[in-house]
């Protein structure tokens, strides 16, 4: 299997360097004779074989892999890496578990659930608050436990009225929603069954919109740790008696063989599959007829073209009227037109107390 890199192209000679560093040597080297800028193309793939490095592949392009269930969703990262999507198909594709959407009496009994978790996550001792918030490793996080109604106050909710409905038809049984949270924490987990938590993750791709995402799933998934977390303080408010160490140590310790613990390794699982964004924001410093002062153009997407045969690295920039294509090269040359001319009309109009800069 070839191994790609990004490298650093001298537009003189055509040789590659490692990077920028590496091309500025070469150019004082080999090109010091050389008149006008240097010439040089940053993100350049190339191969390395035998010592010597080329830009001329023969792509191929090769099937992705299918699921385990013909019915199941299409193939992609999420699918890929984790099979969930074959599994939740295998699982919950009976016309029992399509159970429609949650009605408004859901959607309100989990607004007021999670208003009740803020109202005692402000109350509760700060032992309650830190003893439910356990790492990876079992260990007592240094935050305490925050309350939950951010910006983000109606997503929780949303999620938490879509696990209500699943968890009625996966017990089965009716009753509050700390009542079924309840249940769900201190289910019983084997090898053999799915538990309530990680069913809800599996049904949740089938039949919650957008779900097959990985990213909204993995917002479900932290909605639902952090739901669960407010839910134990809750119940250990009320309960006094309830020893507060050894509940959260055995019910909400990721370490230990219980629900709680296989919700947060689907959580760190289907995180993994979350495309990391890598959007550039050139901020508008001047005012932009059409626009808002202080918008910004949004860089896209680092994309890979052809011209003449050789593949050449770029972006895609929302211009606000359509999506141009353009290398660095281009937006460099953009760039420094501008700044020339910028300072050839200050220079023109000789503001008082501007120093007059010459090129």
């Amino acid at each position: 299997m070839t191994m790609f890199k990004s490298g650093v192209q001298c537009l003189h000679c055509g040789k590659i360097l490692f990077d920028k560093s590496n091309f500025n040597r070469h150019h004082a080297a080999a090109h010091r004779n050389e008149t006008g800028p240097m010439k040089f193309q940053l993100g350049v793939l190339y191969a390395e074989s035998e010592g010597v490095s080329t830009t001329e592949f023969g792509w191929t392009f090769d099937a992705l892999p299918q699921a385990l269930e013909e019915k199941a969703a299409s193939p992609g990262l999420l699918e890929r890496e984790t099979k969930i999507l074959s599994k939740a198909a295998k699982l919950f594709g009976e016309e029992r578990w399509a159970l429609g959407e949650p009605g408004l009496d859901l959607q309100d009994e989990a607004i007021r659930h999670i208003d009740a978790i803020d109202d005692i996550a402000l109350e509760a001792s700060t032992l309650l608050r830190a003893q439910v918030m356990r790492s990876k490793g079992g260990n007592v996080k240094i935050v305490p436990f925050q309350p939950l109604k951010d910006t983000s106050g109606l997503h929780y909710a949303k999620t938490l009225a879509w696990f209500k409905l699943f968890a009625q038809q996966h017990f089965p049984t009716s009753g509050s929603m700390q009542e079924l949270v309840q249940m769900a924490l201190q289910e019983k987990c084997d090898s053999q069954t799915v538990c309530c938590l990680e069913g809800f993750m599996f049904w949740s791709t089938q039949y919650v919109p957008n779900f097959k995402n990985a990213d909204p799933l993995q917002h479900a998934a932290m909605h639902m740790r952090r739901v669960f977390r407010g839910s134990a303080i809750l119940f250990l408010q009320e309960n006094p008696g309830e020893d507060v160490e050894r509940f959260c140590n055995q019910w909400l310790n990721p370490t230990k063989g219980v629900s709680f613990a296989v919700l947060t390794s689907m959580y760190y699982e289907i995180k993994r599959c979350v495309p990391q964004d890598k959007r550039l924001l050139i901020q508008r410093a001047d005012p932009d007829d059409g626009y808002p002062a202080g918008s910004a153009v949004l860089v896209r997407s680092h994309l890979l073209y052809m011209k003449d045969n050789s593949f050449y690295c770029g972006v895609q920039v929302d211009t606000g009227r359509e999506l141009a294509r353009v290398t660095w090269a281009m937006m460099r040359d953009i760039i420094a037109s501008s700044i020339e001319a910028i300072t050839s009309a200050l220079n023109e109009i000789q503001l008082p107390g501007q120093v007059n800069v010459k090129r």
